[in-house]
């Protein structure tokens, strides 16, 4: 059936997601605010300037944090919601 279709690779990329980080402007460009903030806000600029200088560690934990999972979503973080 449609599994067949699919390697182990295939489906756990599906499910989980990639390993590869990506480049966090996309996220950055994505990202929603409330209550005031926006991209603009200085508060919210710095966040992403810190974010940007964090290692792949910490990267991946901001990652967890968010969204559950320390892996990009399979279309990239661009995607991201």
């Amino acid at each position: 059936p449609a599994f067949e279709l699919c390697t182990e690779e295939d489906l756990e990329l599906l499910i989980c997601g990639t390993r590869e980080l990506g480049d966090f402007r996309d996220l950055e460009a994505v990202a929603g605010y409330v209550n005031g903030y926006d991209a603009s806000h200085p508060v919210v600029r710095v966040f992403w300037k810190v974010v940007h200088r964090f290692p792949e560690n910490l990267k991946r934990r901001l990652l967890q944090f968010a969204s559950g999972s320390d892996r990009v979503p399979i279309y990239g973080l661009s995607r991201f919601r």
